[in-house]
């Protein structure tokens, strides 16, 4: 069975009196995010484990199932070194300059 995972990362908002007490990804045109969640399946899920702080890519990696402490446990900027060690992004970096 073949799985693809979609990370809403920064999708989340606060409801705003103007947009009827609707967050702007309520009322914002996502007709295929809309399919696959009314197709697919949708749930809940911790990702922030416990004494981590609330980033993104603490988040990601414990998607992917590693444990962001064992991994990096001298903080972001770890993180960030070994990310920009690797070829693809700093292909990505260069594609943007």
């Amino acid at each position: 069975m073949k799985s693809i995972i979609i990370v809403g990362d920064g999708m989340s908002d606060r409801p705003i009196a103007r947009l009827g007490a609707k967050t702007p990804l309520m009322v914002a045109q996502k007709p295929n995010i809309d399919r696959i969640a009314r197709e697919g399946r949708v749930g809940l899920f911790k990702s922030i484990p416990n004494g981590q702080p609330p980033e993104s890519d603490v988040a990601n990696l414990s998607i992917l199932g590693y444990d962001p402490q064992n991994r990096f446990r001298d903080g972001r900027s770890s993180r960030h070194r070994a990310w920009a060690s690797t070829s693809a992004l700093t292909m990505l970096h260069f594609d943007a300059i």
